[in-house]
Protein backbone atom coordinates (compact mmCIF):
# COMPACT_ATOMS: atom_id res chain seq x y z
CA UNK A 1 0.00 0.00 0.00
CA UNK A 2 1.40 3.37 -1.06
CA UNK A 3 0.91 6.86 0.81
CA UNK A 4 -0.42 9.31 -0.87
CA UNK A 5 0.14 13.64 -0.14
CA UNK A 6 -2.92 13.29 0.42
CA UNK A 7 -2.50 11.23 3.13
CA UNK A 8 0.21 12.87 4.42
CA UNK A 9 -1.35 15.91 4.54
CA UNK A 10 -4.30 14.44 6.39
CA UNK A 11 -2.04 13.10 8.96
CA UNK A 12 -0.17 16.19 9.34
CA UNK A 13 -3.51 17.93 10.01
CA UNK A 14 -4.87 15.43 12.37
CA UNK A 15 -1.68 15.58 14.51
CA UNK A 16 -1.83 19.13 14.58
CA UNK A 17 -5.93 18.88 15.78
CA UNK A 18 -4.49 16.41 18.16
CA UNK A 19 -1.91 18.79 19.50
CA UNK A 20 -3.55 21.83 19.88
CA UNK A 21 -6.44 19.73 21.91
CA UNK A 22 -3.87 18.29 24.16
CA UNK A 23 -2.02 21.68 25.30
CA UNK A 24 -5.57 23.23 24.38
CA UNK A 25 -6.87 21.37 27.46
CA UNK A 26 -3.66 21.36 29.48
CA UNK A 27 -3.81 25.41 29.67
CA UNK A 28 -7.37 25.02 30.14
CA UNK A 29 -6.77 23.12 33.19
CA UNK A 30 -4.18 25.04 34.53
CA UNK A 31 -6.32 28.35 34.25
CA UNK A 32 -8.91 26.82 36.17
CA UNK A 33 -6.93 25.50 39.05
CA UNK A 34 -5.27 29.24 39.28
CA UNK A 35 -8.91 31.09 38.76
CA UNK A 36 -9.72 28.62 42.15
CA UNK A 37 -6.98 29.19 43.83
CA UNK A 38 -7.27 32.79 43.49
CA UNK A 39 -10.60 33.05 44.42
CA UNK A 40 -10.91 30.34 46.89
CA UNK A 41 -8.15 28.22 47.32
CA UNK A 42 -6.36 30.63 50.19
CA UNK A 43 -7.10 27.83 52.74
CA UNK A 44 -4.79 24.99 50.69
CA UNK A 45 -2.13 27.45 50.24
CA UNK A 46 -1.83 29.38 53.60
CA UNK A 47 -3.06 29.51 57.05
CA UNK A 48 -6.33 31.07 57.68
CA UNK A 49 -5.59 34.88 58.34
CA UNK A 50 -7.35 34.52 62.06
CA UNK A 51 -5.35 31.80 63.14
CA UNK A 52 -3.13 32.64 66.12
CA UNK A 53 -4.95 35.75 66.66
CA UNK A 54 -7.72 36.65 69.64
CA UNK A 55 -10.96 35.03 68.84
CA UNK A 56 -13.72 38.10 67.58
CA UNK A 57 -16.51 38.71 69.83
CA UNK A 58 -19.69 38.32 69.31
CA UNK A 59 -23.56 37.29 71.24
CA UNK A 60 -26.19 36.46 69.87
CA UNK A 61 -29.55 34.54 70.73
CA UNK A 62 -29.82 30.51 70.94
CA UNK A 63 -32.27 28.40 69.59
CA UNK A 64 -33.47 27.59 72.89
CA UNK A 65 -34.21 31.35 73.45
CA UNK A 66 -30.76 31.91 75.53
CA UNK A 67 -27.97 34.28 74.90
CA UNK A 68 -24.21 33.10 73.80
CA UNK A 69 -22.13 35.42 74.64
CA UNK A 70 -18.14 34.62 73.57
CA UNK A 71 -16.43 37.00 75.67
CA UNK A 72 -17.68 34.87 79.01
CA UNK A 73 -15.65 31.74 77.47
CA UNK A 74 -12.33 33.51 76.48
CA UNK A 75 -9.47 32.90 78.62
CA UNK A 76 -11.33 30.35 80.64
CA UNK A 77 -12.49 27.57 78.49
CA UNK A 78 -11.51 25.98 75.09
CA UNK A 79 -14.40 26.86 72.54
CA UNK A 80 -15.36 25.08 69.24
CA UNK A 81 -17.67 26.78 66.26
CA UNK A 82 -18.99 25.10 63.80
CA UNK A 83 -20.83 27.27 61.10
CA UNK A 84 -23.01 25.64 59.24
CA UNK A 85 -26.70 25.18 58.23
CA UNK A 86 -29.26 22.29 57.45
CA UNK A 87 -29.19 22.47 53.40
CA UNK A 88 -25.14 21.85 53.58
CA UNK A 89 -24.77 18.10 52.90
CA UNK A 90 -20.92 18.42 54.43
CA UNK A 91 -22.55 20.07 57.48
CA UNK A 92 -25.04 17.65 58.02
CA UNK A 93 -22.17 15.04 58.21
CA UNK A 94 -20.02 16.85 59.98
CA UNK A 95 -22.84 18.04 62.84
CA UNK A 96 -23.00 14.62 64.59
CA UNK A 97 -19.57 14.49 64.89
CA UNK A 98 -19.43 17.76 66.51
CA UNK A 99 -22.23 16.85 68.47
CA UNK A 100 -20.80 13.90 70.10
CA UNK A 101 -17.49 16.12 70.32
CA UNK A 102 -19.25 18.09 73.01
CA UNK A 103 -20.64 15.33 75.09
CA UNK A 104 -17.87 13.49 74.96
CA UNK A 105 -15.14 17.12 75.99
CA UNK A 106 -17.90 18.11 78.62
CA UNK A 107 -15.63 17.14 81.15
CA UNK A 108 -12.70 19.16 79.79
CA UNK A 109 -14.79 22.56 79.61
CA UNK A 110 -15.15 22.21 76.16
CA UNK A 111 -17.81 24.72 74.77
CA UNK A 112 -19.52 24.12 71.74
CA UNK A 113 -21.58 26.71 69.63
CA UNK A 114 -23.00 25.29 66.20
CA UNK A 115 -23.56 28.55 64.35
CA UNK A 116 -26.71 28.60 62.10
CA UNK A 117 -26.41 30.58 59.15
CA UNK A 118 -30.10 32.61 58.18
CA UNK A 119 -32.49 29.80 58.69
CA UNK A 120 -35.85 30.07 60.76
CA UNK A 121 -35.75 28.77 64.12
CA UNK A 122 -38.32 26.13 63.13
CA UNK A 123 -36.21 25.13 60.37
CA UNK A 124 -33.11 24.43 62.47
CA UNK A 125 -35.63 22.82 65.60
CA UNK A 126 -37.09 20.12 62.38
CA UNK A 127 -33.80 19.63 61.51
CA UNK A 128 -31.93 18.78 64.80
CA UNK A 129 -35.11 16.89 65.85
CA UNK A 130 -35.48 14.62 63.24
CA UNK A 131 -31.50 13.41 63.44
CA UNK A 132 -31.64 13.12 67.51
CA UNK A 133 -28.92 15.56 67.66
CA UNK A 134 -29.15 18.25 70.87
CA UNK A 135 -25.96 20.71 70.53
CA UNK A 136 -26.49 24.48 71.34
CA UNK A 137 -27.02 26.24 68.41
CA UNK A 138 -26.92 30.15 67.34
CA UNK A 139 -28.75 31.68 65.13
CA UNK A 140 -27.12 33.63 62.75
CA UNK A 141 -30.16 35.25 60.99
CA UNK A 142 -28.24 38.37 59.63
CA UNK A 143 -24.63 36.45 58.94
CA UNK A 144 -23.02 39.23 61.34
CA UNK A 145 -21.00 36.41 62.77
CA UNK A 146 -19.95 34.86 60.20
CA UNK A 147 -19.10 37.67 58.67
CA UNK A 148 -16.75 38.55 61.63
CA UNK A 149 -15.28 35.06 61.06
CA UNK A 150 -14.58 35.55 57.56
CA UNK A 151 -16.90 32.77 56.78
CA UNK A 152 -16.81 31.71 52.68
CA UNK A 153 -17.45 28.32 52.91
CA UNK A 154 -19.32 25.60 54.93
CA UNK A 155 -18.98 23.80 56.99
CA UNK A 156 -16.33 26.12 58.73
CA UNK A 157 -14.73 24.67 62.09
CA UNK A 158 -12.89 27.71 64.34
CA UNK A 159 -10.84 26.23 67.32
CA UNK A 160 -10.57 28.70 69.96
CA UNK A 161 -8.24 27.44 72.64
CA UNK A 162 -8.28 28.31 76.44
CA UNK A 163 -6.31 31.78 76.27
CA UNK A 164 -9.51 32.88 73.64
CA UNK A 165 -7.08 32.59 70.12
CA UNK A 166 -8.04 30.92 67.43
CA UNK A 167 -5.71 27.85 67.12
CA UNK A 168 -6.89 26.46 64.01
CA UNK A 169 -9.90 27.23 61.27
CA UNK A 170 -11.08 24.05 59.50
CA UNK A 171 -13.07 24.05 55.93
CA UNK A 172 -15.16 21.19 54.89
CA UNK A 173 -16.00 18.17 56.93
CA UNK A 174 -13.93 16.25 59.22
CA UNK A 175 -13.23 12.97 60.11
CA UNK A 176 -13.13 11.66 63.31
CA UNK A 177 -9.86 11.48 64.16
CA UNK A 178 -9.24 14.81 62.64
CA UNK A 179 -11.76 16.36 64.71
CA UNK A 180 -10.37 14.61 67.69
CA UNK A 181 -6.81 16.16 67.04
CA UNK A 182 -7.79 19.52 66.64
CA UNK A 183 -9.73 19.45 69.76
CA UNK A 184 -6.55 17.93 71.63
CA UNK A 185 -4.84 20.75 70.46
CA UNK A 186 -7.23 23.03 72.70
CA UNK A 187 -7.96 21.24 75.25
Amino acid sequence: MTHTDSDNTNNAARNERVRRAFFGNRLFIAAFIGVALWFGGNALLHRNSLEGKPAPVFSGTMLDGGIFALEEHLGKQPVLLDFWAVWCPPCREALPKVAAAAVAHADNGLVVCAVNLKETPDTVHAFLQGRGLELPVLLDSDGAVAAKYGVKAIPMLVFINRAGNVNRVHVGAMSKEELDEALAAIL
